[in-house]
């Protein structure tokens, strides 16, 4: 995943470095970390998380609750969603601008639950810069 997903994962679409793509210097050390927590966490595989970070989300409840476990890691998912605005602050500096598109495009994503919002999140935010995810 690259750096929307860190951006995410900065916050977490930071922490995925985790795929592909590279990392904010910000979070090249936490990335690999995260990644494993949430590896273990949610129970899915690192080709399932390596395709969602080139764009094939596979609808997998594992690959959903990796995907919450990532915003988790950097407190970004509260019982109601996501933490928008932390997000954004979280953001690298180089980001911010895509940061507040992708915000302004995805805020009104839902899912049944967490795992699934937060799927469908990273979807969102993959269409919104496919190539910078």
């Amino acid at each position: 995943m690259t750096k929307a997903m860190l951006i995410v994962l900065f916050f977490t679409s930071l922490v995925i470095y985790t795929s592909a793509g590279p990392v904010p210097k910000e979070f090249e050390d936490v990335a690999p970390e995260i990644r494993k927590i949430c590896l273990a966490e949610s129970g899915t595989t690192n080709e399932m998380v390596n395709e969602a970070g080139l764009g094939k989300f596979t609808e997998d409840d594992k690959l959903k609750c990796y995907l919450r476990c990532l915003f988790d890691q950097f407190r970004l998912m509260t019982p109601k969603g996501l933490n928008f605005k932390g997000f954004l602050a979280l953001s690298p500096p180089n980001m911010k601008e895509k940061a507040v598109v992708m915000v302004e495009k995805c805020k009104e994503t839902t899912g049944k639950d967490l795992c699934e919002l937060s799927f469908n999140l990273h979807k969102c935010f993959y269409e919104a810069f496919p190539d910078d995810y």
